[in-house]
Formats: C-alpha cells, structure tokens, sequence
C-alpha cells in the first residue's frame, strides 16, 4: 500500500522533473548562447539574478567576493561564481546528473525569498529571460523544475523513507525465511535420505529371504542327491585308485606321445611302432613311471 501511495505521489512529481529535463535539452541547442554567456564581464540583472538562483542549488557557499559600493561590505559576487562554475569544465553535465532528491530545504528557503520578492516579478517572466539570453532562460526553467519537484517530493520523502523501512524489514524477514527454507530442505533432505536408506533395507530383507528359500531348496536337493549318489561310492573309490596309478605314469606317457607326434608323423605305422616300443623300454630302463 505505501508502495503504491508513493509512486501515485511520484507521478504527480513527474512534470516538474520533464520540465528540469526539457530545459536541460534545450539548453544543450543553446550551446553557442552558453558560450557567449561564458564571455561577459559584465552582465544584466536579470542574467545576474538567474546564475544566482542557480548558485543556490550548486554552489551554496562561493568564496567569491566582491565590495557593495553602497553599503561598503563585502558580499559574494554571484556571476563571478558562476563564471568559476561555468568555466570548470562538464557543467551540463553537473546539471544533468544533479540529483533533485538532494536538495535541502535550506536551498529552497532561499529560491522562495527570491521567486516571491516583487522585485523579482519582472525578471521571472519568461519573455524577460528570453530577451536576457536564450540560456539564461533555459537555466531558470531547469531550476523551476527542480523547485516544483522539491515543493511536490517534500511529502513524497517521509512515506519514502516509511517505504524503505518496510522493505528493510522485509529484507530481513526474507533472510530469515530463506534461512528457515533451508533447514527445512536439510531435514527434508535428511529424511529422503532416511526413507531410501529405509526401502533399501526392506529390498534387501526381502532379498535375503529370497535367498534362504533358494538355498534351502538346493540344501534338499543336495541331501537327495548325496543320497542317491551313495552307490556310487564304491565304483568312485576304484576309478579314483585308477586314476591315482595313470597320475604315477603319466609322466612317461606325455614324453612318449609327445616324441611320436614332434618326430615320427612322417614314417610308417609299423617303424612308429617299433619306435615306440623302444622309447618305452627305454623309459623304464631310466626309471620314469609308464603305463
């Protein structure tokens, strides 16, 4: 609600500050007319006056000076300020980076005294300032907009800072959610975690049963077939006393069958033959186990 009163109030502070910008465009097509300005020594009031209601805004306090040939005081020499102002160099553009929320209400106070004094009347008319110079009048439209910005944001500026305070606590507010978010996600987290670790256990479980079953199928099988297997028990223990007496000979026979293929595949059957049955006395003459 605030954020809506403020940019209702803002809209209606929008004129004044496209008045500010238009007399800035403009002056920036009055560039040779800023120039000229630039040289004058002398200059009339109604420049005079112009440069020092602009001086309020930019330059509050100028170190310049001059003797009042009436009074005999010293007072600030407002076109030299402005001359030390419009020579520094960028002064456009300090204009149109000038921040009209700045402005205080002290500087105000003293546009007002001027805008108000009679004296003055004649000198705000724009015809006047147009005949002054086409940039002086630019100038004093640009600070009538930043006058009518301030006179309008003046109210605007408690419900701004009534603004900023909100979202401030908002920002807070936020943190603090986006904190209690997270350790929502890392308990949430935790218990996903839990809940998988969880199934992963019961899928095991189930797993392991599955498991037993098999195994205690296969156990009775195994017993069955141990069982039936039990006749063959004698007839094993003869095959496995064979077969201990080839294991004794088989070192000879390997030597044997192994010389019959490397060397006597190219001879007749009855020379292997004989052959063999002589590597084979052989073989026993040296005492290597055959069959």
């Amino acid at each position: 609600m605030i954020a809506v009163d403020c940019k209702k109030d803002l809209d209606k502070a929008l004129p004044a500050q496209r008045q500010a910008e238009d007399a800035l465009r403009e002056l920036e097509n009055k560039k040779d007319d800023l120039g000229k300005l630039k040289t004058y020594k002398k200059v009339s009031a109604t420049i005079e006056f112009t440069m020092k209601c602009l001086m309020y805004l930019i330059y509050e306090n100028p170190a310049e000076k001059k003797r009042n040939e009436k009074t005999m005081k010293m007072e600030v020499d407002w076109w030299a300020a402005s001359l030390k102002k419009m020579n520094e160099g960028g002064f456009s553009k300090l204009l149109l980076t000038y921040d009209s929320k700045s402005v205080k209400e002290s500087q105000i106070n003293r546009l007002r005294a001027e805008f108000e004094n009679p004296d003055n009347a004649e000198m705000l008319k724009e015809e006047s300032l147009a005949k002054a110079s086409a940039a002086c009048k630019c100038i004093m439209d640009w600070i009538k907009g930043i006058y009518n910005f301030f006179i309008i944001y003046r109210d605007i500026k408690p419900k701004e800072e009534k603004l900023a305070g909100a979202n401030e606590i908002v920002s807070k507010l936020s943190s603090t959610l986006a904190i209690k978010q997270a350790e929502l996600k890392k308990a949430t987290d935790k218990v996903d975690k839990m809940n998988r670790e969880l199934d992963d256990c019961i899928s095991t479980k189930k797993r392991l049963e599955e498991n037993y079953q098999e195994c205690s199928v296969q156990l009775e099988r195994a017993i069955l077939l141990i069982d039936n297997l039990g006749d063959e028990k004698t007839r094993w223990k003869e095959l496995g006393e064979e077969l201990g007496k080839d294991y004794i000979s088989l070192t000879g026979d390997i030597l044997i069958s192994s010389g019959l293929i490397a060397y006597l595949g190219a001879f007749t059957s009855k020379y292997r033959s004989d052959i063999a049955e002589e590597w084979v006395q052989e073989v026993r003459t040296l005492e290597i186990p055959t069959s």
